[in-house]
Parts: structure tokens; sequence; C-alpha cells
């Protein structure tokens, strides 16, 4: 059964379902949610204004390792688990890395297996790591892929890190 949550701030929407056995407990994701959207609100404010007056959405799947290797062998034809997948909704963000009016920018899904493996790897909490892939799936949204090049993986990293520091300033 899915647990389905929509968290709604400053025109933008982060709509999460969780299908994974082992839930993230909501307060966790609560306190998370609210200021990663304030503060990719402000990245976009910053860095793509012609989005300020759009309402964005993303969509986020938390699920387990058996849904997270079927989707990775779907859509990216490697048969094992990863930690977050992406799906944009459009390739404009890949063609011109600016704003084009899109309301939805894509699809995240993340493995909750992979968040608590990574968080013990790189000890750091449960709720660090969340942010992270959230932060690293919205920024594939965006047309950013680390696995291109290395100049592409620079430029990926520092994307992420000016939306972790707005986070950051937040909390």
């Amino acid at each position: 059964m899915a647990n389905e949550l929509i968290y709604d701030d400053s025109n933008l929407t982060l709509e999460v379902q969780i299908t994974a056995q082992k839930e993230l407990n909501q307060k966790s994701l609560k306190r998370i949610v609210r200021p990663f959207l304030k503060a990719l609100r402000a990245y976009f404010n910053e860095n793509h204004p012609q989005a300020r007056k759009t309402h964005l959405t993303v969509s986020v799947l938390i699920c387990g390792n058996d849904r997270m290797k079927k989707l990775n062998s779907s859509f990216r034809n490697k048969d094992r688990v990863t930690d977050v997948l992406s799906f944009p909704a459009s390739d404009q963000w890949k063609k011109n890395r600016t704003f084009l009016g899109e309301d939805h920018l894509g699809d995240i899904a993340i493995c909750s297996g992979k968040v608590d493996q990574q968080a013990k790897e790189f000890a750091i909490t449960r709720e660090d790591e969340l942010l992270h892939l959230l932060v690293h799936g919205v920024v594939h949204l965006m047309g950013y892929d680390h696995e291109l090049s290395v100049k592409e993986k620079k430029l990926m990293e520092n994307q992420e890190q000016m939306i972790l520091a707005l986070y950051s300033k937040l909390t």
C-alpha cells in the first residue's frame, strides 16, 4: 500500500509516494521537504527568474530495492539497484539549460534501501542522505548528467552545491 504525501510551498509542489516496506518517518520527511522546497524555489528565482511565477511540480517515488532494480533495468538496461533515478518531463532543460515554461519538472525515484546503506557508508544521517538524493535527482531533471564527462560532473556538482547552500541557510 502506497503512502502519498503532497508538500506545497511557494509555487513549488513535491508529490511524494512511498511504497518501500521500511517507510521513512513522516516527521523526518517533513523536516527535510519544507526547507528543500524553499531552497529549490530560491535556486530557481536566482538562476531561472523566468520560472518565478510558474507553479513547478516534482513527483517523487520512494521505493524498495526490488522496485528500484526493476525501474533501473527497464529504463537504463542496468540490472542492479541504484540510489536515484530521474525522469525529466521535457528534454528542453538538457538542450538549453534554461527554463522554458514547463510546470512539471519530472519524476524522481529514490531507493530507501540505498538511503540506509549510503547513510551508513558516508557516516551521515538518513535524512541527510535523502536530502542529497532529492537534490541530485532534481539536478538531473534539469538536464545535468555526471556520467557524460568530467566537465558535466563538475557542472552538476556546482548546481547541487548551490541548492544545498540555500538549504543550509534555511535550517
